[in-house]
């Protein structure tokens, strides 16, 4: 509709501009999955050879990791890599993207994410300039929980987890509504009397699968499922639909651990507000060593945030965050030790004589 009145226009649509490098290939592919195709990109270092490679898993949100810019975080990661010589993957979502078939990636659960990356690792295992023997997982905040239930069937030579819950589902969110609120600053007595019903609140969500609309039957729950869980009335918490977050808690944990049988790095982030803390990155490598003994490093990554940047310790996030000038920031302050560090452990695996099942 123009100045009031119905017009029809005609024109071919152009196509999203891809991405591109200097400094790598870029391929454009897509992956099948049961309900139509999600795109996948792979940069690899120009020339012939077959190369160790990193597929990137994202965290929790929808948005599109296709052309990110280039002062994007996850993109400097990643580039970073490949100029480490590795073959880099990463893939949009179900329903993100140009992805074909799916319902929007806000409207899905965690078993059409699993069952598309877990496609996606096929894939990426067939390319013939890469080294099938040498693909490693990078799963970052929830991509760290993806990547050894993706891994439990297809083998990987190792994984890194960056900024994970360390835990099932259920019992971080416990940790959020507690230890999270406590470092952000909010009075302890305060949380306190908020637990008493964020506790059963979370148990019916996450354990007894109540829906929203079944929760609000308690009208002491409402303001905590709008404030804490950020409901918004249409059947999302915390923007994606609520079975989504009620699948993550039924994925296997500790047994994708066990199964994925690899190595393992988990790194920790000294101001990784949303990871909360280095104990449950500690407790998680412990477990992996119980099971597969040497098999789990645990690494500090001082001063860095949830996302890759260099920020300092915890309180100084909370206070660039109150700045105007914080997004500038994160565009210029990306920690370059990650890559440092991401680098040195998956050449040290690679030299490794212990296996595992790979």
């Amino acid at each position: 509709m123009r100045n009031g009145k119905y017009l029809v226009l005609k024109e071919k649509v152009k196509a999203m501009p891809q991405e591109t490098d200097p400094n790598a290939e870029v391929i454009y592919d897509e992956v099948k999955t049961e309900l139509g195709y999600t795109r996948l990109i792979v940069k690899k270092p120009k020339g012939k050879g077959k190369y160790p490679t990193v597929f990137f898993l994202q965290g929790y949100g929808c948005n599109s990791i296709d052309n990110l810019p280039l002062h994007d975080p996850q993109r400097k990661l990643m580039d970073g890599l490949v100029e480490k010589g590795y073959a880099v993957f990463k893939m949009d979502k179900p329903g993100s993207g140009d992805s074909q078939g799916s319902a929007p990636c806000m409207e899905i659960a965690y078993p059409e994410e699993l069952a598309a990356f877990s496609a996606a690792l096929k894939k990426v295992k067939s390319y013939e300039f890469i080294d099938a023997e040498k693909v490693f997982l990078f799963g970052h905040s929830l991509g760290a929980n993806t990547a050894p239930v993706i891994a439990m069937n297809t083998k990987v030579k190792g994984i890194i987890a960056y900024g994970v819950a360390g835990k099932p589902w259920y019992e971080y969110m416990l940790d959020v509504f507690r230890e999270q609120r406590a470092v952000e600053g909010t009075d302890p007595v305060q949380i306190d009397e908020d637990m008493k019903v964020l506790g059963p609140l979370t148990y019916e969500f996450m354990i007894q699968k109540k829906s929203p609309d079944e929760l609000l039957k308690n009208l002491a729950y409402k303001p905590y499922l709008e404030q804490n869980f950020e409901y918004d009335g249409n059947g999302h918490i915390f923007t994606r639909h609520y079975t989504f977050m009620q699948s993550i808690q039924d994925a296997p944990f500790n047994k994708a651990w066990r199964d994925a049988d690899t190595h393992v790095l988990v790194i920790y982030g000294e101001a990784d507000i949303a990871a909360i803390s280095p104990n449950n990155s500690e407790l998680l490598v412990d477990a992996i060593n119980t099971m597969h003994p040497g098999s789990a490093t645990y690494k500090f990554l001082p001063g860095t945030d949830h996302g890759f940047i260099k920020v300092g310790t915890k309180q100084d996030l909370m206070r660039l965050r109150e700045s105007e000038q914080f997004g500038e920031y994160v565009r210029n302050n990306f920690n370059p030790a990650l890559v440092e560090m991401v680098d040195s452990w998956i050449r040290q695996t690679l030299q490794s004589p212990q296996t595992g099942s790979n």
